[in-house]
Parts: structure tokens; sequence; C-alpha cells
């Protein structure tokens, strides 16, 4: 299995002041700590707690909402039901998750599941004692809910063929990935204005990929260079969306080295849309109504400010690419009467 490698710089910010010992929030230390199975099965623990003070009525219904959604649990019109939803970062399975996720469907649900256009799995009628126990399984195949509803950053997607594609400029399931992981269960973005929803391309023509023309935050892949000096990059782009007030999306810059750029760009998109008196002043909020009050040039601005204050060095973020290289090459036969007779072979 191939390993790709992007870097993701960090950056000081309040946590200095409570000691050298405090690394930033986007180290990968701390990545690999809040995904760790004791802090997974410590996330199940609190929302299995909060489901007891529900149903002994310490906290009300109102109460409990913006809790069980930020762990991708929505209520349904049935009193006593639940809708889970899973990520599925970039649209990637394995074949032992879907063997869970069908036995979550048997077991807990009505033996069927539904994919979203998020590249999410959806299973309606769970009870919502039954929610802790799908989380364990899900847990334990790499698999979650958390933050796939409400106003986190949902899931990350990627090209359906990404890694297949003949007319991609690069395969860019690692990176989308690498931003997912980075950014789950990350104690800054789990609590946004609004939804924030990022998306992936490998090729220009956007339309037939992953549409990352309409998300909050799209990136493109693109090679440029020649003569040996070709580099991957991402093209950025800005304040996509539909809903009501949509409009198109703005380039955020131009082409960008593959290093940190991805989560880089992705988290001080997210930084803006959350910071106070502006996303969370209006009842349309979302990184393009920020867009739309500041205008791309003083988003470019801000970016580049904050570049220039960072401080901590590269990391590098490994994640192992799922896409395999092809087992079997099979090469057109011409069709006509004189074509030779196919011969056996291993």
């Amino acid at each position: 299995m191939g390993f790709f490698v992007f870097g993701l710089r960090t950056f000081r910010t309040r946590e200095e002041k409570w000691g050298a010992r405090n690394h930033e929030r986007g180290s990968l230390n701390e990545v690999e700590e809040r995904h760790s199975a004791e802090a997974i099965e410590a996330e199940i623990r609190r929302f299995e707690e909060r489901v007891q003070q529900l149903q002994s009525g310490e906290i009300t219904a109102d109460q409990f909402r913006p809790f069980r959604l930020k762990h991708g649990t929505y209520g349904q019109r049935q009193p006593g039901f639940q809708m889970l939803r899973v990520k599925i970062a970039a649209g990637v399975l394995k074949p032992d998750q879907l063997r869970v996720l069908a036995g979550i469907a048997d077991d807990y649900s009505t033996g069927r599941g539904h994919l979203t256009t998020r590249e999410n799995v959806q299973f309606h009628f769970v009870k919502l004692e039954n929610v802790p126990a799908t989380m364990r399984r899900l847990a334990a195949a790499g698999l979650t809910t958390r933050e796939a509803c409400g106003n986190t950053v949902r899931n990350v997607t990627a090209c359906p063929v990404a890694g297949v594609c003949p007319g991609e400029a690069f395969d860019v399931t690692p990176y989308a990935l690498g931003v997912s992981r980075y950014l789950l269960r990350h104690p800054d973005f789990h609590d946004l204005p609004r939804k924030f929803k990022i998306a992936f391309s490998g090729c220009e023509d956007d339309g037939n990929c992953a549409v990352a023309g309409i998300h909050d935050v799209g990136l493109i892949a693109q090679v440029r260079g020649a003569n040996g000096t070709a580099h991957r990059g991402f093209k950025v782009l800005v304040g996509g969306g539909l809903w009501k007030l949509a409009h198109g999306s703005r380039r955020s810059r131009g082409l960008s080295s593959r290093r940190r750029t991805a989560a880089y760009h992705c988290k001080r998109f997210c930084e803006f849309s959350r910071k106070p008196g502006t996303a969370r002043t209006s009842s349309w909020r979302g990184l393009k109504f920020v867009l739309r009050a500041k205008g791309i040039e003083e988003l470019r601005r801000l970016v580049a400010e904050k570049r220039k204050v960072s401080q901590a060095p590269v990391e590098k973020f490994t994640v192992p690419t799922p896409i395999q290289p092809s087992l079997v090459t099979i090469a057109p036969i011409p069709v006509s009467p004189a074509a030779p007779e196919l011969k056996s072979g291993p």
C-alpha cells in the first residue's frame, strides 16, 4: 500500500499562555489523541450519559438536540426513533466496513441503509437506547457518526472515481482523507455558526467530478510546470453554495502547493466563518455570507496575514491511500471477423 504525504502547518494562538507544554491544536500528536480508542469510548459514554439524563428528565429534548446532532443523530417524527448518519470520508469503504454497516442495518434499523449525496450512509428507525451500540460497532470498524449533522464540518467528499479516473490530475483521495481526519473532533470546529462543507475534485471538469464549486471550500487538483519541474497543487474555491441565496464560489488564490495547503486553507476558512460579528450576525449563516460581506480580496488578505504570523514548523501528515493499483489490465479486442481466437492464460 502506497503512502501520500502532505504538510500541516500549526499556528500558535492563545494556547501560548498555557505554557510551552501545550501544543497547537493542529499538532499530529493531538490529532491522533482525539481519535484514540480511549477518546472515542469516552465520547460514546458521554452520549450514553446524556441519553440517561434525557430519559430521567434532567435535560429537555431541546437541550439534548444540539448534542445529538453533533454526534450524527437526527430525531424522527416517530417518537423514540432516530436516524443515524455515518460519515464515509472521501466515499471510500472497505469490505469489512461495508459488512459492519450491513449488520447495523439488520440488527438496529430496517435492514436498509440509504446513500446520500455527501457520501454518507443513513439508517432510520434506530431506537435511541441502541445508538451507543451502533457507535461502538462503527468505531471498531474505523467509522463514526461524529459531526455528520449539525453546525459542524460535514463529511469531506471527493470524486467517486478518484484514484481510477484516467483524466484526473492526480488522486485526491489521500488529501481528502487527511483533511477529514484533521478536522474531525477538532475542538474549534464542532460548533460553527452553520454547517461547513468541503470537497476535492481531481479534474478541471469539476461539474462532472465532485462539484467543488458549490462548497464552502472546494479544492481542484492541478499539475503545473514542465521539463522536470511539474508540481502538484490545488485551485482553491471558497464561498460556494446552493440554498436560497446561492451564488458561485470565488477563487481564493493561484495554484497552491500541496504541502499544508489543503488543511491550511480548510482550517483558515473554517475560522473565518465562525468569527463573532460576521457569520453569527445573520440567520443566513455560512462562509458565502462572510464572503459577500468582506469580498474575496479581503479574504485573500486575511489568509496572507495568517501565513505571515505562523510560527510552528511544518508537520507531515501521512495518510495511506486505500486505492490499490489495478490487478488486471484489459486490452481492447479489435472487433472484426478476422479477430484471432483468444488463448487462455493465467
